[in-house]
């Protein structure tokens, strides 16, 4: 089973997660012996056909310039999905928004705070003061062949407008777009393949031919019937 790690609690903070970008690996960490593991970050909250919904996470550093290893999606669905391929075991701390407008940032309002719906890792930001700082949303991805799932929720600071979390979404019905390797990341601005249901490629149905019908041969035509001659009866002798 996979490790699964989430957070619950009302998400509010200063500090944010402004100016992730669309596909941006800023920098790779050294590979150690250790064996390095897939992460599934899991989003949830999303309010369905508004702008983009934009993760990122990192080892380190202010939160506003987390997106060590980050990805985009279009907002399709409630819950949506990143797979992370070949993450080195460390502590992370998780971040999201939903770039309702597609500014490319989590807009704030004049007091500092998100105008946009953001989530953030391990419960951090129940406090609004004094913000949350990286060690607070930090959470722990271990070596190993199994997948360490992550779970965000999108929440907005005013908490009437809390947002629903994962409740029992499967994950068969969640779209999940394959990130890819962090180590060997892809050229800046290759677009990420399309979403797939539950993160696994959809089964392909093979099409079977269907044989051809031999066509019973056509039965041969009767004979006409030869018309009949009329017979002119000899004349009487005179």
């Amino acid at each position: 089973m996979p490790r699964i790690k989430s957070d619950q609690r009302t998400l509010m903070s200063r500090s944010g997660i402004a100016g992730l970008g669309a596909l941006a690996f800023a920098s790779v960490l050294s590979v150690s012996s250790a064996q390095a593991a897939d992460v599934l970050l899991l989003i949830d909250g999303i309010e369905p056909t508004k702008g983009i919904v934009r993760v990122a996470f990192c080892n380190t550093g202010p939160l506003d310039e987390c997106r060590q290893f980050s990805a985009e999606q279009p907002a399709s669905a409630e819950t949506l999905g990143f797979r992370f391929q070949n993450v080195p075991p460390g502590r992370y701390a998780f971040v999201g928004y939903q770039d309702m407008d597609e500014s490319g940032k989590n807009e704030r309002n004049m007091l500092g705070m998100p105008k946009e719906p953001f989530a953030l890792s391990n419960g951090a930001g129940s406090k609004l003061i004094p913000p949350p700082d990286h060690e607070d949303l930090a959470m722990d991805v271990l070596d190993g062949p199994e997948e360490t799932t992550i779970e965000i929720t999108l929440q907005t600071v005013t908490a009437t407008k809390k947002k629903k979390g994962l409740g029992k979404a499967p994950i068969e019905t969640v779209p999940v777009v394959l990130v890819g390797d962090v180590m060997n990341p892809p050229p800046e601005g290759t677009p990420l393949p399309a979403p797939v249901l539950g993160g696994l490629p959809p089964a392909s149905t093979p099409t079977t031919a269907k044989p051809a019908t031999a066509k019973a041969p056509a039965a041969p035509k009767a004979a006409a019937a030869p018309k009949p001659t009329a017979v002119m009866p000899a004349p009487a002798p005179k």
